[in-house]
């Protein structure tokens, strides 16, 4: 790694340090093996270089409990860490095609913590350490735990955390990892995860991925990698990565007003937004709060009718949007004094945004030539649902899966209840 600065002219931009695991004397007198990973010998390492103190925390002290002392910040923690967990594993011929493995040293491709922390990293011990060590978890997984363990004491130190991952299967025992990592959780909003294919696989003609303009998940590399990240921040209650897919996202309504043509489109738009309220808001198993008003809706237009600015598809308009979110989250954010501690339920953490577990955002719309035969109008309802956990995902199916049924008052209950009104 230092030859390869050198030949950039890069060492003094770039730091490289070899990380040791070293004994630390205790409070109590005694030397012991604190379980410090990859992360604290380079903030240690940042800490004493001159160019990174204008981003230090200024001597703020967030965790006294766990002696961590005035650190730089930095907007990103990148890494790339060694993909497998004994040295057998990272000589022995791939199993597909059975190339060889790319050429690197121990320290390189081979993490295994009981090794790195007893062997010195030679190859001879960590091969004697193969057979000793099987059953810790190392490589990829081992060595990005050994990132989130790190990443507790300097949550305040560090906005994202990101590392590459080799296999899906390290991918889904990363995130099982971050579920319960104190101080995330596993909120959508605080994780992000991406999908990257190599795009200098050549096909048999001699053509890259880019070249032969490949869309297609057939047609593309088969070489991927993931990359993962996470953060400490808050995330924003309305946010991508939250955004909850397929199923229902919108339906229509159609409503019987009476009055004036020109008035019946403003009445049915009030009326299902009036019946929107009542039944989000009406919910025996869930406690809901709504609120109404006008919102910006980007909806997807064709090619002859983007904006004017030529940036895109999609055009903003001003439409009536019922917003629901339970109860006690909406108390807290009307009244600001009492936003911290959040509300105390199991399956709450102190991470969530102010808007709880989930958003639920449903606009009030019109649609093209919006009245049937029988003079009634057509209202669609369009749905952006947002959902920070597994128990806001839940709600949120829960809740939507019957809303046309309750808003067009077409299901049982309704029938029944309007062949009542008819009879009396």
């Amino acid at each position: 790694a230092i030859i390869n600065l050198g030949a950039n002219k890069l060492e003094e931009q770039i730091c490289v340090v070899r990380v040791k695991v070293k004994d630390t004397e205790s409070e109590t007198g005694t030397l012991e093996k604190l379980r410090k990973g990859p992360l604290f010998a380079a903030m240690e390492e940042a800490k004493r270089q001159s160019s990174f103190l204008q981003r230090s925390l200024q001597g703020e002290i967030d965790e006294p409990s766990k002696g961590i002392a005035c650190y730089p910040k930095f907007d990103f923690v990148m890494t790339n860490p060694p993909f497998y967990s004994t040295l057998k594993e990272a000589t022995a011929p791939r199993a597909g095609d059975k190339r060889s493995r790319t050429d690197m040293s121990t320290n390189e491709g081979v993490y295994t913590p009981a090794c790195h922390d007893a062997c010195k990293g030679t190859d001879e011990s960590c091969e004697n350490q193969d057979a000793k060590d099987a059953h810790v978890v190392g490589g990829d997984v081992g060595f990005v735990a050994a990132i989130m363990n790190d990443s507790q004491y300097f949550r305040h130190s560090v906005t994202w955390y990101t590392s590459l991952v080799a296999k899906r299967s390290s991918l889904d025992d990363i995130l099982r990892r971050l579920r319960t990592l104190d101080g995330v959780w596993g909120n959508r909003g605080q994780i992000r995860t991406v999908e990257f294919r190599q795009g200098n696989h050549r096909d048999v003609g001699g053509k890259d991925d880019d070249e032969r303009g490949a869309s297609d998940c057939d047609d593309r590399s088969p070489r991927v990698r993931w990359g993962v990240a996470w953060t400490y921040e808050r995330s924003v209650g309305r946010c991508s990565e939250c955004v909850v897919l397929g199923g229902l996202q919108s339906f229509e309504v159609s409503v019987n007003v009476g009055g004036d043509s020109d008035d019946k489109a403003k009445k049915a738009f009030d009326e299902v937004a009036s019946r929107l309220t009542a039944y989000l808001e009406g919910l025996r198993d869930i406690s809901l709060k709504c609120a109404t008003q006008m919102r910006n809706r980007r909806r997807c237009t064709d090619a002859k009718s983007k904006d004017e600015s030529g940036d895109g598809s999609r055009q903003c308009e001003l439409v009536m949007c019922v917003t629901a979110i339970e109860e006690r989250f909406f108390n807290h954010i009307r009244d600001p004094s009492t936003r911290s501690p959040m509300p105390n339920r199991d399956e709450d953490n102190n991470n969530l945004p102010s808007e709880g577990h989930f958003i639920i955002d449903a606009f009030v719309d019109s649609v093209k030539d919006g009245c049937n035969a029988d003079g009634n109008i057509i209202v669609r309802v369009h749905l952006e649902m947002y959902s920070h956990t597994k128990y806001g995902t839940a709600a949120v199916n829960k809740i939507r899966g019957l809303m046309p049924g309750e808003i067009g008052r077409t299901n049982r209950r309704w029938r029944r209840l309007l062949k009542k009104k008819t009879i009396a």
